[in-house]
């Protein structure tokens, strides 16, 4: 690599789902940039930044409309970077890979919120409640109009 990472930066070949956690687990830090070129792209959470945090990996992430609602759940599990500002995202990463006491306290937080918050089994239950009360209403909108 012309930047002289190639030794420092990894990119692993695509995966199943079901083995993000365990792999993301073995990383330091995980990415989500995003650029806003859509509506949807700048209101859309990835699936990714669920995975991160229940691998306690914190998020640096570009400052879409949905990074920065979620930023301040997340504390400093999550950094936001300028979306295309490379000298942003590389003061990010230096703040973090520099520090190993910063970084191993947005470890501790980020795997805090994926246990505990930003998890499958504590958000299945606000699932499923919607999706009842969404049969509810079409329950009773069809029986109002018959």
């Amino acid at each position: 690599m012309q930047q002289g990472v190639g030794d420092r930066l990894h990119l692993i070949a695509p995966e199943t789902p079901l083995a993000m956690e365990r792999l993301g687990a073995q990383y330091d830090i995980g990415f989500s940039g995003e650029t806003g070129f859509s509506r949807n792209n700048s209101l859309a959470l990835g699936n990714k930044l669920f995975s991160y945090l229940c691998s306690g990996l914190p998020i640096l992430a570009s400052s879409t409309a949905s990074h920065q609602a979620i930023a301040t759940e997340l504390g400093d599990a999550m950094a936001l970077f300028p979306a295309g500002n490379a000298a942003a995202l590389a003061t990010l990463l230096d703040d973090l890979l520099l520090n190993p006491v910063r970084l191993a306290a947005a470890r501790e937080d980020a795997w805090r919120l994926g246990q505990g918050r930003y998890c499958w089994e504590e958000e299945q239950g606000a699932l499923l409640r919607s999706v009842d009360a969404a049969f509810v209403r079409i329950t009773a909108t069809t029986r109002a109009s018959r």
